[in-house]
């Protein structure tokens, strides 16, 4: 599995997220919809902001799926039942070419981290095996090489483009690295 956890401020989210939508490599969705709502594709980065902005909790603040069509045409949109009082049902996307983002935001006193992953096509062939499979069709459904070209890309805007210092194994981009030298703790 391609894992990678950083650092970032709302800020630093703005600047990867506008550059995913320059690319136009990946169409970014929710993970999973509001209750009884329909499944969010994001079209314009300022949505994911203002969701970002707007989010209750700080860590894992808001969910995105990544699906790059030229490397898997295979995915689904779920919808599942949901046993919470007054509601009925929700949404997610499904599929093995997915890719994972999500994004934390920072307060006045820390900075949790992001993530950045995806299968790999081991681990895909292997869970695609069980019943039942956690994804959509089999993991020969995806263009594995492709998938790898386009999420070295982001790995690398994240690493290298946007950060500048690491902490542990972790990026920490700009926003967030000015903010940890005035005194934000860096949680995990």
């Amino acid at each position: 599995m391609a894992n990678l956890d950083f650092y970032a401020t709302v800020e630093d989210h703005e600047r990867l997220l506008a550059y995913l939508f320059e690319q136009g490599d990946v169409r970014i969705f929710e993970s999973y919809s509001a209750l009884d709502q329909q499944l969010k594709e994001f079209t314009r980065p300022d949505h994911i902001f203002n969701e970002l902005r707007e989010a209750r909790n700080s860590r894992l603040s808001v969910l995105l799926q990544l699906w790059a069509p030229a490397a898997s045409a295979k995915v689904e949109i779920e919808r599942f039942s949901v046993s919470v009082p007054g509601h009925s049902y929700r949404h997610r996307i499904d599929g093995w070419g997915l890719m994972q983002l999500y994004l934390s935001k920072d307060t006045d006193q820390e900075i949790y981290p992001s993530h950045f992953g995806h299968f790999n096509q081991r681990s895909a062939e292997k869970w695609s095996e069980t019943s039942p499979s956690p994804n959509p069709g089999t993991a020969a459904d995806c263009d594995w090489r492709r998938l790898q070209q386009i999420s070295r890309r982001i790995q690398y805007r994240i690493r290298r483009t946007l950060s500048d210092v690491k902490v542990g194994s972790r990026p920490v981009l700009r926003g967030a690295e000015r903010l940890m030298k005035v005194g934000r703790q860096l949680r995990n």
